[in-house]
């Protein structure tokens, strides 16, 4: 064995195409693996066998690799060639052929608001509502890869609404509650304007609906979860609309309340627990609205509540009726909602929007519509107590453009169902262009490395740019970094960063596995003439260009060229390619700070963090317009493959 790894050394120090004639006493022909491929920019590994068809005893580069010709195996820029590779061939998972692992959009979502099931056959069902005409359905027979064309299901009052919850029940039957209006045209909710909750259901094995009735009356703006108990009581939590003589100014225009049966949905009744959550000065004061809902193994039932404080509120009760007031969660959110699923292994799946809202300009009380540009998903293995993936598993297609004036829009109001092969089906989004349906397989958010090199274009990453004035909740976007060709790479491209002449320094946001502990490698060139920017890692999803992204950084990094870079600032040579490395870990909240292998600095926690860190914002700071900006080659990253420590 000795004799090998000299062979092998001798082999990875040479120049151009590997030949090696005999080993042992044998001839030896090679083999292409897996890794020969055309879109591979880096030679191909090939496997060197014995006639014998003994195990191969040596592998070569063919080609003329970058890591032999510039003899950098062990550095930095050579870890980040390695890791391009690992992921440009990913393996796949799943039993019975090839499968995608992480998410695709597989068609369109039908409606905004959707619901989806899975029956006892496997078969996944959506169910959604053609305002005032019915109720329709669409089916998959292949676990979400290709749906049906709709089928209405039944007629719906004249007022029905887009909002539809689906649940299938132990017995096998469908219920399905929607939202029908009174008072349509009325501007007053609680007042002389309410949606009211509908409900219906399957009978005799699914073969017919009953007529659909109301069992609530009372203004309700959406339904997100229904689910049945192990003792086979039926949940319904929901946001009651308070008329304005019921609202508390510090808890707002909603509040959570219940409806359970325990008869299979035959009557309902309203529990005596009413949520609150507090709001801010600012925005809508909606309060707590639109609650998820799972009962844990040990038979308590756990309810995730939207609110606009920044955070998932959440409640627990052991039997749906009685409830513990709502607290904060650990879950930073926009203000939307969240839906949690039981996987077949057991494992919980969250999925919501991790994002960090927009704050409005002084003397105005909104913002611009934010928050809702990409959704996420976290997966726990241990009843909620650890998580991990903290992933974007939709980005909003149209989000790099110009949004509509008017409308919900985005990522939001997702509801997900399990396959029986292990894959997860999301229907979300809000608006057109905007809805989805999306299959990717759970392990996938417990994946620890992740690797750019921008051959797949801007697809992963989030780079508009708010422009023009604020309209009510309305503001005009366009891209605002880009990708050039490489200076020195044909056939690659780089990202550029820069300040244009006339706005504010362009930001770009890039998301990976959430770690406690990590390490990301970044390879960074300043043109001749850039000024200043900022690297920095955060938990959540700030607009690019956010200010706050910067503030509420977990950890935050200057960099600047010249010879007179601001106090803490990193100087870095312009002109040159730079590999930067932050190697973080949250439970000595310190991030030390390499460039090109030589240790630089450590930063401290800039802002803490419950969770781990899952953001990459590149942004620049420069003062006046820097045309020059710089220039991103590759990035990599990989986390502990630990579960975040904390409980719920």
């Amino acid at each position: 064995m000795p004799r090998f790894r000299q062979l092998r050394l001798l082999i990875q120090r040479s120049l151009g195409t590997i030949l090696v004639a005999v080993l042992s006493g044998s001839g030896l022909t090679t083999t292409a693996s897996a890794h020969d491929s055309g879109s591979n920019p880096y030679p191909a590994i090939a496997a060197w066998h014995l006639p014998s068809g003994r195990k191969p005893l040596v592998t070569a580069l063919r080609g003329p690799s970058p890591l032999i010709s510039t003899g950098m195996a062990g550095t930095a820029e050579a870890r980040l060639l390695r890791r391009q590779r690992a992921e440009k061939h990913r393996p796949v998972v799943g039993s019975g052929g090839m499968r995608p692992w992480a998410p695709e959009v597989v068609t369109a979502s039908p409606a905004n608001e959707a619901s989806i099931v899975r029956l006892p056959d496997g078969t996944l069902r959506i169910f959604w509502i053609v305002q005032g005409k019915y109720c329709a359905s669409m089916r998959s027979r292949d676990h979400g890869k290709t749906w049906s064309r709709p089928v209405i299901e039944f007629s719906v009052p004249e007022h029905a609404y887009v909002t539809t919850q689906a649940l299938v029940d132990r017995d096998g039957e469908i219920h399905v509650c929607f939202l029908v209006g009174r008072g349509v045209g009325n501007r007053r909710p609680a007042v002389d304007l309410f949606y009211d909750i509908w409900h219906t259901k399957t009978v005799d094995d699914r073969s017919k609906w009953l007529p659909a009735r109301r069992i609530y009356a009372g203004y309700v703006g959406a339904l997100r979860c229904m689910l049945q108990l192990k003792d086979g009581r039926i949940l319904l939590p929901f946001g009651k609309w308070l008329p304005p003589a019921e609202r508390k100014p510090a808890t707002g225009s909603n509040e959570v309340r219940i409806l359970y049966s325990d008869d299979g949905g035959t009557t309902w009744h309203e529990a005596p627990a009413a949520l609150t959550a507090p709001v801010r000065p600012h925005g809508g004061q909606i309060g707590a609205v639109e609650p998820t809902a799972l009962q844990l193994k040990d038979g308590t039932i756990w309810m995730l509540i939207r609110t606009d404080t920044g955070r998932l509120y959440e409640a627990f009760s052991r039997d749906g009726v009685v409830w513990t007031p709502a607290k904060p969660s650990r879950f930073t959110s926009s203000e939307s909602p969240a839906t949690l699923l039981r996987l077949p292994d057991q494992r919980i799946v969250l999925i919501w929007n991790n994002c960090q809202e927009l704050l409005p300009p002084p003397g105005r009380r909104y913002a611009a519509y934010s928050g809702r540009d990409v959704l996420h998903a976290a997966i726990s293995d241990d009843e909620g107590r650890t998580w991990r993936g903290f992933r974007e598993i939709f980005r909003d297609p149209k989000r790099n453009q110009t949004p509509p004036r008017h409308g919900d829009r985005g990522t939001a109001y997702p509801h997900a169902t399990a396959t029986t092969n292990g894959f997860v089906v999301v229907v979300t989004g809000q608006g057109e262009g905007r809805r989805a349906v999306v299959r990717f397989h759970p392990d996938w958010l417990c994946e620890t490395s992740q690797f750019e090199d921008f051959s797949h274009g801007l697809e992963r990453w989030s780079v508009f740019h708010a422009v023009g004035p604020l309209e009510h909740v309305w503001r005009d976007r366009i891209q605002g970094p880009k990708l050039i060709p490489h200076p020195t790479r044909k056939g690659r491209r780089v990202l550029l960063v820069r300040r244009a002449a006339g706005r504010e320094g362009d930001g770009a946001v890039w998301n990976f596995p959430m770690g406690y502990r990590g390490e990301l490698s970044i390879r960074i060139m300043p043109r001749r003439g850039f000024q200043r920017a900022s690297i920095a890692l955060a938990d959540r999803f700030f607009d690019p260009a956010d200010p706050q992204g910067s503030r509420q950084a977990v950890f935050l990094l200057h960099f600047a060229a010249g010879p007179t870079p601001k106090r803490d600032d990193l100087r870095l040579e312009p002109g040159q390619w730079h590999t930067l490395t932050l190697n973080w870990d949250l439970e000595t909240k310190g991030c030390d700070v390499k460039v090109d292998d030589r240790h630089v600095k450590t930063l401290n926690v800039n802002q803490p963090t419950v969770n781990g860190i899952s953001y990459l914002r590149l942004r620049s700071t420069a003062e006046r317009p820097d045309p020059a900006g710089f220039l991103v080659e590759s990035i990599a990253v990989t986390v502990d493959p630990a579960p975040v420590p904390g409980s719920r």
